[in-house]
């Protein structure tokens, strides 16, 4: 039975009007950790020159060689990992709810804390391919070169895989399942599914992000960068319902 993605917004919304108090939680978390990266970010950035003072080459020159700096690299990890545990605590206490077992925000913090290395290896090894296949097809465009046949065979191959494995780290995180089981589960759920599995990715991945990009551009005062911050926690956590929603049908049916 195809599943009803139309349906799916309607729960995830339903959810989000019923469990308010969820929804503040969590919005209050991500507004939090959003400003103090925002700041962190702006002590890092304090010693770039001006760029008003750049033409477009030096601009793209030293945005280059900012992040090769040690500092903007171990930045981006923290942020990625601390992104990555806020999701995956969210993901834990909806799992929680939709179970009638409630909302119990420590519990949920010691239960993601415990399966949060195999979160985070499973969403690595879910991207990697796909980076690999990247990172070849820019280093060929740097040196003026079209991306060649590897790189393209590499970024597509990576794109499948990407989209076969999105739902390991869920499947981890919720089931008492080792690594290795979710990855296989996930596989076999995926059979002959992949074009379902391609349009969760394109809302989840693309479309849902655009709108966080798109409210991001608001963000011309203190007021409105507040305003938007809480929009965008409000979009992720509305993804975050949508991921566990599809999932548990997505699951359900391949069982």
């Amino acid at each position: 039975m195809p599943i009803n993605f139309t349906q799916l917004f309607r729960d995830s919304w339903n959810f989000m009007r019923n469990q308010r108090q969820f929804v503040i939680k969590f919005m209050l978390i991500f507004l939090v950790v959003s400003a103090g990266m925002s700041a962190l970010a702006s002590i890092l950035q304090s010693s770039v020159t001006n760029p008003a003072q750049m033409d477009q080459t030096q601009l793209a020159q030293s945005m280059i060689e900012q992040s090769q700096q040690p500092s903007k690299q171990l930045f981006f990890l923290l942020n990625q990992g601390v992104t990555l545990f806020i999701s995956s605590w969210a993901l834990t206490v909806i799992h929680s709810i939709s179970r009638q077992h409630g909302m119990n925000l420590i519990v949920s913090a010691a239960f993601t804390a415990r399966r949060f290395i195999g979160v985070a290896l499973l969403s690595i090894l879910s991207v990697l391919p796909l980076f690999i296949g990247l990172w070849f097809a820019f280093g060929d465009m740097s040196n003026n070169q079209a991306p060649s046949i590897l790189s393209l065979v590499l970024m597509i191959a990576g794109l499948i895989l990407f989209i076969r494995l999105c739902l390991g780290p869920v499947e981890y995180l919720i089931q008492p399942v080792s690594m290795q089981s979710a990855v296989k589960n996930i596989l076999v759920f995926g059979t002959k599914r992949t074009g379902t599995l391609f349009f969760y990715c394109l809302i989840v991945n693309f479309f849902l992000p655009l709108i966080g990009l798109q409210l991001s551009a608001m963000a011309i005062n203190m007021l409105f960068s507040v305003i938007v911050l809480a929009a965008i926690a409000l979009v992720s956590l509305f993804s975050l319902i949508f991921t566990y929603r599809f999932y548990s049908i997505f699951s359900n049916q391949a069982t």
